[in-house]
């Protein structure tokens, strides 16, 4: 009858049986590890052919990992690999893990394959294959998990991840960086997986073509790095590709907003371009994102070139006014220029157009717009809950030629409800500037009081739909409290009088 070692409570186990330094070897025997309990080994851990391990508790090894049994379950238990010198993890059967938690400054050689089944920590040390099928497997319900990948831990090799209508940022790069890309799968995604490397040399250059999500040329790609992403069924997957740029191997002049997702298509032998985004971020760390594709490998960053239209933006800002948020740009010539299209977007990546405004026919003269966003109304949410926005302005000529402008946020609260706030304040004068957007012609009640309670003033306005600008006059000296009344809604606003 096999030997059975079963740990039924949470304790430290060293078990020593070949060498001074305390191993665990698995020979023909059936070992459990159950739920509760924690198996240290200060030495190797050997699970040889014919054997049966089960982890469902927690197992720490300090040194090399070998196993050489086929396993078809993780267990749901937790691995901490650690130690201070290179530690190899190999044999001849990939090891499931359900979790595991890496710690050792000296690193981890992978001579054998992993298969994650619910997380991945990145405490310390960079997990280096040894050949190129020596792969770290992702299922479905996996992720990276705190402590996140960082420059001195992740994994430099192969990584699949598999699954579908998920987010999946590969924990990957190479000897000395963490250099990620990100992919979020399409509902008919790949279920066997896509498997992603990091490359840091020139994928190859090729002519620039014209066939990718977006028609428009790129003129430049970066020849310093790459990373490939590989359906494993070689089939049909549908995903949105996420490209990172840090400064590393990514020096790049162009403007953020002209940085593209490149992709090395197989299909034209030349370098697409594979969004209408541009990058966010700055010039020395961001991303861009690119349109759903379903063409692969390899990918890195690219750039189109500027668009001169004859539209000059001079700014482009933004406000919060009460719950709604207005935009406001200022352009100095308009020639042959149709209109502006405003997009907003909850991410930064994704954007929608929210609205239209059409342009002057000629202008020589500074000419400024406003557009009123009146679907940010959070009225109907929890107190204090906060809301942040992202807007862009796609300027278009006749022509139909467009270039995008910079992106700007807003954070969009429902403190202050539908009045703004006074400006100056405090004031130097007798009277006060304060915003309001109103979501109808309507008649409000404006009450001044002064700190006492007493009133000063009382006057009824008319507002228009959209943003008004109100001036309140006859302040006094000190705190002066305006209350504001439109129907059912009532809100004070304070002023202070130098």
């Amino acid at each position: 009858m096999k030997n059975k070692i079963f740990t039924t409570l949470l304790l430290t186990l060293i078990i020593g049986l070949k060498q001074s330094i305390a191993q665990l070897y698995n020979q023909g025997s059936e070992v459990t590890i159950q739920s509760g309990a924690t198996v240290t080994v200060e030495g190797d851990f050997y699970n040889k052919a014919s054997s049966n391990f089960k982890n469902a508790g927690t197992l720490e090894i300090k040194n090399y990992v070998t196993n050489d049994q086929p396993m078809t379950d993780d267990f749901g238990g937790y691995w901490i690999l650690n130690g201070n010198s290179t530690v190899k993890i190999g044999g001849s059967e990939p090891i499931w893990m359900y979790a595991l938690n890496i710690n050792n400054p000296g690193g981890f050689l992978l001579q054998n394959s992993l298969r994650i089944g619910k997380q991945m920590e990145f405490a310390n040390g960079i997990m280096s294959a040894e050949n190129p099928g020596n792969v770290v497997t992702f299922t479905k319900n996996a992720q990276p998990a705190a402590p996140l990948p960082t420059d001195a831990s992740h994994i430099n090799g192969e990584v699949i991840k598999e699954g579908e209508n998920q987010t999946f940022k590969y924990p990957i790069g190479n000897a000395t960086n963490y250099q990620p890309i990100e992919v979020a799968f399409a509902d008919n995604g790949n279920e066997l997986g896509l498997l992603g490397k990091y490359y840091d040399v020139d994928a190859g250059s090729a002519p620039f073509g014209g066939n990718g999500t977006e028609a428009t040329l790129l003129n430049n790609y970066n020849s310093k790095e790459y990373w490939d992403l590989i359906p494993l069924n070689k089939g049909i997957t549908k995903a949105t590709v996420k490209v990172f740029w840090d400064g590393y191997r990514d020096s790049f002049g162009d403007a953020v907003s002209l940085r593209r997702v490149a992709h090395l298509a197989s299909a034209t032998a030349k370098w697409e371009n594979e969004g209408t985004n541009g990058g966010i971020g700055s010039a020395a760390a961001g991303s861009v994102v690119s349109n759903t594709i379903a063409d692969w490998s390899p990918f890195t960053l690219g750039t189109v070139a500027a668009v001169a239209l004859p539209i000059t933006l001079i700014n482009f800002t933004g406000k919060k006014v009460g719950t709604t948020n207005v935009l406001i740009w200022t352009t100095s010539q308009e020639k042959n220029a149709s209109h502006f299209e405003i997009e907003r977007s909850a991410d930064a990546q994704a954007f929608e157009k929210i609205g239209k405004v059409f342009s002057t026919v000629v202008s020589k003269e500074n000419t400024k717009y406003e557009f009123v966003d009146l679907t940010t109304n959070t009225k109907h949410l929890t107190y204090n809950i906060q809301h942040l926005f992202y807007y862009r302005l796609k300027l278009v000529d006749l022509d139909g030629k467009y270039a995008y402008s910079k992106i700007i946020n807003i954070t969009n609260s429902i403190e202050n409800q539908i009045v703004g706030q006074f400006y100056p304040n405090p004031s130097a004068e007798n009277f006060a500037t304060i915003d309001i957007v109103s979501e109808d012609k309507s008649e409000w009640k404006l009450s001044t009081i002064d700190v006492l309670g007493k009133l000063i003033k009382l006057e009824k306005v008319w507002l228009e739909k959209g943003i008004n600008k109100i001036q309140i006059t006859g302040l006094r000296k000190g705190l002066n409290l305006v209350q504001f009344e439109n129907h059912s809604l009532v809100e004070v606003r304070k002023i202070i009088k130098n």
